[in-house]
């Protein structure tokens, strides 16, 4: 069996070893949950969720050319006045250069977003990655979160998540992606979930609510 609350595989025991979380019974899982939410919604065809994606979309290019244009400006003004090795026109340029990266950033995701696919898989196995010595020497602190997963077509899949998804999708899930999504994943049996993701602003919601409280798009369930 594995931890209800951190999926890490356990014996028969009360509490979990390694995190500690008391493990309920079927007869206390029984009581805490009784919604029915079992399959996988055809609310992702709702128009209201294409439509929140296409300004999030938007958003993002606003922003990328807000800080690209901050970028050449900085860099120039940098120059201008010599602020270290920063000398005009190599100053101009090298804005100009960021500037055009971080436009083009946008594009390549739009790009892999069209490319993107729908997929069905099974979560078999969830890892963590406490930051080495010499990662932590760097500076770095950050723990990483991967989501093991065997797809319908016998392919596997690593995708990262957050510490906050990590614990929210457990081994042996069925879980299905939304062709151009975010890494908000569906699951198929809802029925012992308290919360819900939105797909879109992937915003956390109580599972009775049928909208989100964010976006207002349709959750899917």
């Amino acid at each position: 069996m594995y931890c209800q609350h951190c999926g890490v595989a356990i014996e028969n025991t009360r509490f979990c070893p390694s995190c500690g979380g008391q493990q309920s019974t079927q007869e206390q899982m029984g009581q805490l949950y009784t919604n029915q939410l079992v399959g996988y919604s055809d609310k992702i065809n709702d128009p209201q969720i294409a439509t929140v994606m296409k300004k999030i979309n938007s958003s993002g290019m606003v922003f990328a050319f807000i800080f690209a244009v901050v970028a050449v400006v900085g860099f120039t003004v940098a120059g201008a006045v010599e602020v270290g090795d920063f000398e005009l026109p190599s100053a101009f340029y090298m804005g100009l250069g960021f500037g055009g990266l971080l436009i083009l950033i946008p594009f390549i995701q739009m790009a892999r977003a069209k490319k993107d696919k729908t997929w069905d898989g099974v979560i078999v196995d969830k890892k963590v990655k406490q930051p080495s010595y010499s990662e932590r020497q760097r500076g770095y602190y950050q723990t990483q979160y991967w989501l093991h997963i065997r797809l319908d077509n016998g392919k596997n899949k690593i995708i990262p998540s957050t510490e906050e998804l990590f614990n929210y999708y457990q081994i042996g899930e069925h879980v299905r992606h939304h062709a151009g999504t975010s890494h908000i994943l569906e699951k198929y049996d809802k029925s012992y979930d308290t919360i819900i993701y939105c797909i879109t602003c992937t915003s956390k919601n109580d599972i009775n609510n049928d909208t989100c409280y964010r976006c207002k798009c349709p959750l899917l369930k």
